[in-house]
């Protein structure tokens, strides 16, 4: 792999000089006072692309027998005499299996520690939430391009980096200083959760990191040249083209689900038009669009909407995002599969140096930028902001305070590890972008879309299901439902022995109004105050009460019901519902 990305890198090699050029990139980055203010973008995720199963079991009544376990519901025969002889008693029965280990901790408060109160990006956008019910980014890859990264910080560790990962240039490897903006990127996304310093949005996954030569920024506002309307008299993009489209097959081909990019070029998305973009970026814009890819495969491209407001005192436009993170505005096949991400202070107001969402608010959300804490590398050559007699310097364990739009998308990409974990692969890479989309906060401020675009990202509205949830059968997914309000469960007789515990520990899944799928576990669904089986029957049976039964065998003796049907009003065959059998798993695709 490493060799690849090599031979990629040196095919291209002349880009380091373009980029070094009148056209090169610009990393995003701005001064603060408080020691040090930074700016790029970074991220990226790559999810496991092993189909990961579903329990689906869905029930309305579940009505439990006799029998349903062990626990002491019998004796052994005495032993008798036969012939002179003697039998040897029955042995005892097995020993029941041991109770299911407790689930993890559900109260959001356990998981604002020192780390997480010492980065409050991650409370702003309630990361405790997710964590809370299990979202931890554990199995999954973000893919980050940028300057380089210092794994030897305490932030990261060498199992931290992903196989295939390059960490040099291609004709060299990167000092500490080019090595600081990559670092600090992916510090914000998947830094190590060790009580001490910070950690990432998705501290449990792990960083596929590519390093590319970046410059820093500009003093003076200087937008990108794409020549007249048709795109004729502009300089010559080819180079930096074909590196863009290698760079980005290098994170689809090894299945990388989400890829953050902290820098681009200087100019605002509305001084340019589609034709120009295309001309100059075809390779570019076609190695993001993924033509021929499913949208569930797609890899998501997350980018810095740009610190043009810094630039304000020289005229500069920063109404919208600049160039390459605004590009789905113009270039359709792109929607859905590229984000910009604006910056908010830790009161999740606008930052001032940050491009608004404006004409790319559609495909732009907001996220945390200003005042963050970030991994700092140093070394005693280079301790950078600090001195060398500090003691972080002396075990590189410096953190720093940095803004800049490059520091709110690897919020961005963190969470998108962060949900496809969640919902178990089920979602694809382009709902998970969405559903962040559509349950971002867009109350008060956030309603101004052109400022805002989505409204500011939110995990913990992201984690729970979107309006009323319901029980879908096989055979139709959007035309009958059936509505997890009217689930309960039925007890026949008292059960034997652990035979209720058994049972408790089945699961379904039901589907939020976005098509999301959530586990529910039948030991948190209370038993108390539901129908009398008299009346669940009554209802089973009642024409006009208009209601269908599908029973299922889902263990020995245990039965699940699915029924009271919202859109059943007439007679029609039972249609098979999406039920598991023990372990025995269904796959579901939104």
């Amino acid at each position: 792999m490493q060799e690849m990305i090599q031979s990629h890198l040196k095919s291209v090699s002349a880009v380091a000089n373009i980029c070094s050029a009148a056209m090169a990139l610009s990393n995003y980055e701005t001064q603060d006072t408080n020691r040090s203010e930074l700016s790029y973008n970074l991220i990226k995720r790559i999810r496991n692309k092993t189909n990961i199963l579903f329990f689906l079991s869905i029930f309305i009544s579940l009505v439990f027998l006799y029998s349903c376990g062990g626990g002491g519901g019998s004796s052994s025969p005495s032993p008798t005499a036969q012939g002179g002889g003697t039998v040897a008693p029955t042995p005892p029965p097995p020993p029941p299996p041991p109770p299911p280990p407790p689930p993890p901790p559900t109260d959001s408060s356990s998981f604002e520690t020192f780390e997480y109160q010492n980065q409050y990006g991650l409370g702003l956008i309630n990361s405790s939430a997710a964590y809370a019910r299990g979202a931890t980014g554990q199995g999954m890859i973000i893919g980050v391009t940028d300057s380089g990264l210092d794994i030897t910080h305490k932030e990261f560790s060498f199992s931290k980096v992903a196989p295939g990962s390059d960490l040099s240039y291609s004709n060299y490897t990167p000092n500490t200083d080019q090595k600081r903006h990559g670092t600090i990127v992916s510090s914000i996304a998947a830094g190590i959760k060790d009580d001490d310093g910070i950690h990432g949005v998705a501290y449990d996954a792990k960083i596929f990191f590519v390093a590319i030569q970046l410059s820093a920024p500009d003093p003076d506002y200087d937008p990108i040249d794409l020549g007249d309307d048709t795109g004729a008299g502009a300089p010559d993009y080819s180079g930096i083209d074909n590196f863009f489209d290698q760079l980005f097959d290098i994170f689809k081909s090894n299945g990388v689900g989400v890829v953050n990019n902290s820098y681009g070029w200087s100019g605002n998305i509305n001084d340019y038009n589609e034709t120009q973009l295309r001309n100059a970026f075809p390779k570019t814009i076609a190695a993001m669009a993924q033509a021929g890819v499913p949208d569930f495969d797609k890899t998501i491209f997350v980018w810095s909407a740009g610190n043009a407001g810094s630039y304000a005192d020289q005229g500069a436009d920063y109404s919208s995002p600049e160039v390459i993170p605004g590009m789905a505005y113009l270039i359709s096949e792109l929607q859905g599969i590229t984000v910009a991400v604006a910056s908010v202070d830790e009161n999740g107001v606008i930052s001032d140096f940050s491009n608004r969402c404006g004409a790319s608010k559609d495909y732009c959300i907001a996220a945390p930028g200003e005042s963050i804490r970030i991994a700092y590398p140093t070394t005693l050559s280079d301790p950078g902001i600090f001195q060398t007699t500090d003691a972080c310097v002396m075990d590189n364990s410096c953190y720093a305070i940095g803004s800049g739009t490059s520091f709110a998308a690897p919020h961005v990409a963190g969470a998108i590890a962060l949900l496809y974990q969640y919902f178990d692969g089920q979602l694809g890479n382009t709902e998970v972008l969405q559903r962040l989309f559509l349950t971002a906060n867009k109350s008060g401020i956030y309603a101004d879309n052109d400022i805002y675009g989505q409204g500011l990202m939110d995990l913990e509205t992201a984690t729970v299901p979107v309006g009323q949830t319901s029980i879908a059968t096989i055979n139709s997914l959007t035309s009958l439902i059936f509505p997890t309000s009217s689930t309960s469960i039925g007890f026949v007789k008292g059960l034997i022995g652990d035979g209720l515990s058994m049972n408790l520990n089945k699961g379904f899944i039901v589907l939020d109004e976005l098509g999301a799928p959530f586990y529910r576990n039948l030991r948190s669904t209370s038993v108390n105050a539901l129908p009398a089986l008299e009346h669940l029957s009554y209802q089973y049976t009642n024409p006009s009460l208009r209601v269908h039964r599908v029973d299922r065998e889902l263990a020995d003796n245990t039965f699940l019901t699915l029924g009271l049907n919202q859109l059943n009003y007439g007679e029609y065959e039972a249609a098979p519902s999406l039920w598991a059998r023990d372990e025995e798993k269904i796959n579901y695709f939104a």
